[in-house]
């Protein structure tokens, strides 16, 4: 399969950093001992985040990239193709708003670098009781994605 941005998108709040949070944490902890951590020190518990990491299964070394950083003005094309460019990895998972300039940049840096991208968003809660568990299951959902397109 073709290199692939996932971008997790909506509107502001609802959501997107916690998902590319949950589906990092997902991913460390499924992989634990396989991983080694390129880019990024921790995931932190509130602020947004990238992180690369490289996966060893059966011999194939994955290179993954959380990208939470899609807001307008954050630089997200930079932070895209800086990662595409120094880490090359399989799988890029970021953030946008679901028009606008963050939907164009991440739609630039697919094309410039001949990446197919998936649009995905987050779970959609009415209050926020059940948001946590909404965002740790597409987290979840998001890794057995990965994984069923074979790019994991």
């Amino acid at each position: 399969m073709k290199r692939t941005i996932i971008a997790v998108w909506h509107t502001g709040g609802k959501g997107k950093s916690e998902t590319i949070r949950q589906t990092a944490i997902y991913t460390l902890e499924k992989y634990k001992g396989k991983i080694t951590i390129l880019f990024g020190d921790s995931i932190p518990e509130t602020e947004d985040f990238i992180l690369i990491v490289e996966i060893e299964i059966n011999g194939r070394k994955i290179i993954i990239a959380f990208i939470s950083q899609g807001d307008p003005h954050t630089g997200l094309k930079k932070k895209l193709n800086e990662a595409i460019n120094k880490y090359n990895p399989s799988v890029v998972l970021c953030t946008c708003r679901t028009r606008g300039t963050t939907v164009h940049e991440v739609e630039q840096s697919a094309d410039e670098n001949d990446y197919e991208i998936i649009w995905t968003s987050t779970y959609q809660v009415a209050g926020k009781e059940n948001q946590v568990v909404a965002n740790r299951l597409k987290g979840k959902h998001l890794v057995e994605l990965i994984i069923d397109l074979d790019l994991l």
